[in-house]
């Protein structure tokens, strides 16, 4: 049989089987948001293809809007805006997550009103569709939206530009409309400003139960966490400057992620989270003191421990100095790929029984780097095992040059360890360890 006529034909497949590979393709892609033209390379193939790409609302219902080099040169905003509009109509009555490229208002677009004349027209013929919306406040500010405009967002990223910014009352008002428009919906918020921003009328929050809060100053994040009694998870990210606050209680609130590029945030000295369960710190640096003082002020009981981009000097002094670790189940460290004192830091005080109720523990971007380090960390484990019960062990080396030479040395060595402990599973970089 001829080889061309022995192959499928996609075309010949039904529509419902095309159907289900296109959205696959489309709406599976973790990158959607930055790549919103698969849909038309689907339907640039055929006429079919084409057909069936229009037919699908639900592939439309995913833009990031980004300003055109060549329309915003020539000041022709009317098309872009046109494009955008056209693209959103074919989601029909699906809800849309719309995402607007900040750079739309930087200074080298021609006019500064031209974000403003591709933006809000198309949010007040969409508003009543989206689901979700990350883009700057002056979007909203200029498209003049009522606070019934927005009844199906349930996430939103709101951001103040700092080169075209709106003063904080915008800012304020743009904030409270959202979470007033979105009623009982809306869950998640992400709020970036520079540390001048001060939230004086803090939104109506009621129902959020995520928050993520990036550059504010301190007085604006305690007056917002005040007014989110449902928290549930809790971001901060960046440089909180210190102010005098009072304390704030979250007792709804199990995770906490905390990222400062050096020091403490003074945004910990302020709360008390009695339910915390997962705390998560990334890059933080000296940070240590501080969530020991948040331990013991909150009297919680920490499950799982996340720890990344921090030295292993560091990492010892969560496990050793903060009483509250001691209810640690789960350890995850992500390392710096040539930080060796991990094996003398970290290990060692594990192996002093730092954590005696782990069972998982994942160790990321591990660094053996020389002969001898996969039997200490093999040794070391096996000490871990035996004082603590430990029953997963998650293994990622550090991707040098000769890492996966390192990661088959760890496969064999571990397989006698597999079949030593009893009911341990380990796992190097995704692949489960047999005792065969």
């Amino acid at each position: 049989m001829d080889n061309a006529e022995s192959r499928c034909n996609i075309s010949s497949l039904p529509f419902e089987i095309i159907a289900k590979v296109f959205e696959v393709f489309v709406l599976d892609n973790s990158r959607q948001l930055l790549h919103p033209s698969r849909q038309l390379l689907l339907a640039s193939v055929c006429t079919r293809w084409r057909d069936i790409c229009f037919s699908l609302s639900y592939l439309w219902t995913r833009l990031k809007i980004y300003p055109c080099p060549k329309l915003m040169a020539s000041g022709d905003t009317e098309t872009l805006a046109e494009m955008v509009g056209v693209w959103l109509a074919r989601a029909k009555n699906h809800p849309i997550d719309l995402r607007i490229d900040v750079n739309l208002y930087m200074p080298h677009v021609p006019s500064i009103q031209s974000g403003d004349l591709i933006v809000s027209g198309i949010l007040r013929r969409f508003s009543t569709q989206f689901r979700h919306w990350d883009g700057p406040a002056r979007a909203l500010h200029y498209a003049q939206l009522s606070s019934t405009s927005l009844p199906l967002l349930e996430s939103v990223c709101i951001s103040w530009n700092l080169l075209r910014s709106l003063d904080d009352r915008d800012f304020n008002s743009m904030v409270d409309l959202c979470v007033l428009g979105a009623s009982k919906k809306l869950t998640r918020m992400h709020l970036v400003g520079p540390l001048t921003t001060t939230v004086d009328s803090p939104p109506l929050a009621l129902n959020v139960t995520e928050l993520i809060l990036e550059g504010l100053s301190l007085g604006s994040v305690i007056t917002i966490l005040q007014r989110t009694p449902h928290l549930e998870m809790l971001s901060l990210f960046g440089e909180h400057m210190p102010s005098p606050c009072d304390y704030v209680t979250l007792p709804t609130l199990h995770t906490l992620r905390l990222r400062t590029s050096w020091g403490d945030t003074p945004a910990l000295g302020h709360l008390k989270v009695p339910g915390l369960e997962t705390l998560e710190i990334l890059g933080a640096v000296n940070a240590w003191r501080g969530v020991s003082s948040l331990m013991e002020r909150s009297s919680s009981t920490l499950r799982r421990l996340r720890l990344t981009a921090i030295p292993a000097h560091e990492i010892s002094c969560y496990l050793s100095f903060i009483p509250a670790m001691q209810s640690v189940s789960e350890l995850e460290v992500v390392l710096c790929w040539n930080d060796e004192a991990f094996f003398t830091k970290v290990l060692h005080r594990l192996k002093a029984g730092a954590l005696p109720g782990l069972h998982t523990l994942r160790i990321k971007a591990c660094p053996i780097l020389r002969s001898g380090f996969v039997e200490v960390l093999l040794g070391d484990i096996r000490e871990i095992a035996a004082m603590t019960g430990l029953r997963f062990l998650g293994l990622e080396l550090a991707k040098r040059h000769d890492w996966e030479w390192w990661r088959d040395a760890c496969m064999i060595s571990f397989r006698d360890l597999v079949k030593e402990i009893e009911g341990l599973e380990v796992v190097i970089h995704g692949v489960s360890v047999s005792k065969e």
